[in-house]
């Protein structure tokens, strides 16, 4: 079972790092993405992706692991 409680905080912490990307907000975007997986929830439950994208966390591309899908969500 998701955890979309955690997955909805650090949503909206994401949301407000990528509303002013500094460098030191990236920074302290990567070090807390990094934690997103000791917790149940997959990236995608944030809903963020453009604000990931801009924090440099995701890209748009192929994932390497399910090239017949495409261009998705990569996220980093």
């Amino acid at each position: 079972m998701a955890d979309r409680t955690s997955a909805e905080i650090f949503g909206i912490i994401f949301e407000k790092l990528a509303s002013k990307p500094t460098e030191d907000n990236k920074e302290l975007a990567k070090e807390l993405f990094e934690k997103c997986s000791d917790y149940d929830f997959s990236y995608s439950q944030m809903e963020i992706d453009d604000s990931l994208i801009i924090l440099g966390l995701a890209k748009i591309g192929i994932d390497e692991r399910y090239p017949e899908d495409g261009e998705c969500i990569v996220y980093n």
